[in-house]
């Protein structure tokens, strides 16, 4: 019963490290096709970095919530 309790705690942390990922990886994954990403015809980085901006803010912020949550437990 106290392996079945890690091997569910360490799969719902699996689970949550995907709800992260994929949608980063979605959206990082517009560049490698051929498809309009958003201020692709400006000139300057703005659009390049606000997308970044949002991408990281993303992640840090779930990693925020699930730390608050104490999902992430070390040690």
């Amino acid at each position: 019963m106290q392996a079945n309790n890690r091997i569910n705690s360490l799969l719902s942390k699996l689970t949550l490290f995907t709800v992260i990922i994929v949608p980063m990886n979605l959206v990082t994954g517009l560049w490698g096709m051929n498809v309009h990403v958003p201020g692709q015809g400006v000139d300057g980085y703005g659009w390049f970095f606000g997308i970044l901006a949002v991408i990281l803010g993303w992640g840090l912020i779930f990693f925020l919530i699930l730390w608050r949550l104490r999902v992430f437990r070390w040690g």
